[in-house]
């Protein structure tokens, strides 16, 4: 264990209140995990989606009739269902700094680093700018 291979989660741990003691033992069932290779520099980004899981836990239902199968599908079905509220204070900082950020969703990587390194944003630009006027 954690050499070669690990415990992951189908549906993330995030989407379980642990102050709630069903959601807890749910998230911990055997049927919520699996075992993975280990890899310390693994993309996370790869992760099953908690949408795509759920015609795994319906066919598990459906196949075994098991009835933590069906609560699980209701899990999924409450984080389908569940809206995330409107927050105020960003929609505020990203209106007051739309084309900053829009401009920085633009950089190529090799721009990014050099921004991460602390040249400014209106540097980039300019020299992105004189570059095309080149024709480099």
């Amino acid at each position: 264990y954690a050499k070669s291979w690990q415990f992951d989660h189908l549906v993330p741990v995030v989407y379980f209140d642990f102050k709630n003691d069903d959601d807890l033992k749910l998230c911990w069932n055997f049927i919520n995990i699996r075992v993975e290779p280990f890899n310390l520099n693994k993309n996370r980004g790869n992760r099953v989606d908690v949408l795509a899981v759920k015609s795994y836990f319906l066919d598990l239902f459906n196949n075994t009739g098991f009835s933590l199968c069906k609560k699980m599908l209701d899990k999924i079905e409450t984080t389908e269902v569940s809206s995330i509220e409107s927050n105020t204070n960003i929609e505020k900082c990203i209106l007051e700094n739309k084309t900053r950020l829009e401009n920085i969703a633009s950089l190529s990587n090799y721009e990014f680093n050099r921004f991460n390194a602390g040249v400014s944003i209106d540097e980039i630009l300019y020299e992105r700018d004189l570059l095309k006027k080149f024709g480099s």
